[in-house]
């Protein structure tokens, strides 16, 4: 009783110390790193973010996580989890960079939150350490406090970690004025910092001079303004491309925003700013190796075309529009990316281009990007929409290509299937392959999946999303049976409308008996009960099969299904590391049974869940029929 007695009175008195501890951080920080690990785990969610932060490295050596304290910030200031279903790995790092963004957006308030403030450190000057994506958007008035003198020390430490740089909206308006601090800042960034993606989402600006300052390769030494005039293509692509791989060449004569005097170099003054008074510093080389723009066709045709066959250290492209790509403008492109790659200094080896509205056959226009660009590994391809998609029987000649990733969404209307099995014959190499959308004839769809083995026999990857495959059944099973694919998506395929019974017996044996298959999606293929059931099967005890990742989605499962499943597969655990992904279903209508039915599930696995609520979607669902 004793012993109870001094326990009981121990506890108020520990955390009266740990709080007292907690408010004399100042004086007594450093005494704090020697105390047991026991005590700084019951100080840290009472430490204020700046000594939080600055303990971090004392807790881990002490084998502690500070992770749970700062997901606990995030949901106190955040309040809603962040978008996406992959884990975040660093709260730290995750809370800081989006608390950066709320107070320099004005959408925060520090009384508010009283482990937030304290008068002898900087709220931004911590938070600017962690952000690693930099978000530029419209409302920019607070964003300009970066470029004055007192934020001076923020901007450099953003140079030195931001690593994405987002532009969102921006209108030519903000550059109106001389010293734009709007401007001062993206230069900052772009020419003097760490970025190596840029992002440039819907911003209007209609002048290509101020576009080719953003967007202008700064190996560039022959260019001599900053219009889009590219001629010179050829002679001079060599000298540019060796400026690409030496570093600091020459940065003092190149046209620049001068970092020091923070006036503009008159040799690049743009046609939209007045003449400035010339500046001694230089910039640095930029590395700008992936660039994302979602922009009209008109700058894609004035501005990125002309000036894309230069960008030697690019790595990475993704080009969307918001309305569509038309045709002259994509050959223009295309063209451009010929020219790119004649240099053996291209760098090129993702592109992405969506939104493209075009005649050509969706064969034909692969054959030419990959005609053009012989050293892509990566390729997305994306319809906006076709004006008469081409029907013709001329069919591509085959290609060679180094391609390992391939991704086509394909347009609304119908199209034909004539030469793309031929396109795929002539990449290999191929591991990766997305299709999406595909609409067309059902002998059409058989034949592509009965050739995938054949002409691309070192698949990994395969993903099917919105084809019916109803009609396809003996090849679906054929194309498991004749590779070797540790990863197949069947995403809205209507995979089970047909002889689901019998079919869903025939799948699951195909699967078990492919060793090489890791992971299987069928979300939102009308699966049900009876289909989870079955699946239950596949980590029976004479499976020769490893799956570790199941994901069921979308399939109209519940609670009654959800629990006999896990009845079934206590039977015969399977591997400690399966993944099973049960989102998006209707489990609400029996939260009793739901969660019975997690609990035995989440001791044989890993389970991914929500809280979906089933019957607002379905109201949404019927208001918009």
């Amino acid at each position: 009783m004793e012993n109870k007695h001094e326990a009981d009175v121990a506890a108020p008195l520990l955390k009266i110390c740990i709080k007292a501890v907690s408010k004399n951080m100042r004086v007594l920080e450093k005494q704090v790193w020697d105390i047991p690990s026991s005590l700084i785990e019951e100080l840290l969610p009472h430490l204020n973010i700046f000594y939080l932060e600055r303990i971090e490295d004392v807790a881990v050596r002490k084998g502690l996580s500070t992770a749970s304290v700062w997901f606990g910030l995030w949901m106190e200031v955040v309040k809603i989890r962040p978008p996406g279903n992959k884990p975040i790995k660093d709260w730290r790092q995750k809370f800081l960079e989006r608390l950066f963004h709320m107070v320099t957006f004005g959408h925060f308030s520090e009384e508010e939150h009283p482990r937030l403030r304290d008068p002898r450190f900087s709220l931004l000057s911590l938070a600017a350490k962690y952000v690693r994506v930099l978000i530029l958007s419209r409302s920019l008035a607070q964003t300009s406090r970066l470029s004055s003198e007192e934020f001076r020390p923020v901007l450099k430490t953003l140079e030195a970690t931001v690593m994405q740089l987002k532009l969102r909206e921006i209108r030519l308006s903000l550059f109106h004025n001389d010293f734009s601090p709007v401007l001062f800042i993206i230069h900052r960034l772009l020419h003097h910092g760490s970025v190596q993606t840029l992002v440039m989402s819907k911003c209007s600006i209609s002048s290509p001079s101020l576009w080719t300052w953003i967007l202008r390769d700064l190996e560039d030494e022959r260019r001599s303004d900053f219009g889009p005039n590219t001629s010179g293509a050829g002679t001079g692509l060599s000298q540019e491309a060796q400026g690409c791989n030496q570093e600091h060449k020459s940065a003092a004569r190149k046209r620049r925003l001068c970092v020091d005097s923070e006036i503009l170099d008159p040799g690049c003054t743009l046609s939209s700013f007045p003449s400035l008074v010339s500046g001694k510093g230089g910039c640095p080389v930029r590395r700008i190796t992936a660039l994302v723009l979602d922009v009209c066709d008109e700058v894609i045709s004035r501005v990125l075309s002309p000036l894309l066959s230069s960008w030697f250290c690019l790595c990475s492209l993704k080009v969307t529009c918001e309305w569509s790509i038309e045709e002259p403008s994509l050959l223009e492109m295309v063209e451009a990316l010929r020219l790119l790659y004649q240099n053996p200094a291209c760098s090129l080896s993702v592109l992405s281009i969506t939104s493209v509205c075009c005649r050509m056959s969706v064969a034909a226009l692969l054959a030419r990007l990959l005609s053009a660009c012989p050293g892509l590994e990566a390729l997305t391809l994306g319809f906006y929409g076709a004006e008469g998609n081409s029907s013709s029987s001329h069919q591509p000649a085959p290609i060679e290509s180094s391609l390992k990733t391939l991704q086509v969404e394909f347009p609304v209307e119908p199209v034909h299937l004539q030469g793309f099995v031929t396109v795929l014959q002539g990449a290999q190499s191929l591991t990766s392959l997305h299709l999406k959308g595909l609409r067309c004839k059902t002998p059409q769809l058989s034949a592509l999946l009965l050739a995938l083995p054949g002409s691309n026999p070192h698949l990994l990857t395969l993903s099917l999303e919105e084809l019916c495959l109803s009609g396809c059944q003996d090849e679906v099973l054929h194309l498991l049976n004749r590779s070797a694919l540790q990863e197949v998506r069947f995403t809205d395929c209507r995979l089970f409308e047909r002889n689901k019974e019998e079919f869903l017996g025939r799948f699951v044996d195909t699967v078990k008996a492919q060793t090489s298959l890791r992971s299987i999606s069928v979300s939102k293929n009308r699966l049900g009960n009876q289909g989870l059931i079955a699946f239950a099967d596949l980590f029976s005890e004479n499976s020769p099969g490893r799956i570790q990742h199941l994901n069921v989605s979308s399939n109209y499962i519940l609670p009654d299904g959800l629990l006999e499943f896990g009845r079934l597969l206590g039977r015969h655990p399977p591997s400690p590391h399966l993944k099973l992904d049960v989102r998006e279903n209707p489990l609400d209508r029996d939260p009793q049974k739901t969660e019975r039915a997690m609990r035995q599930l989440q001791a044989l696995c890993h389970v991914t869940k929500d809280c979906w609520n089933s019957r607002t979607t379905f109201a949404d669902h019927i208001s918009v029929m």
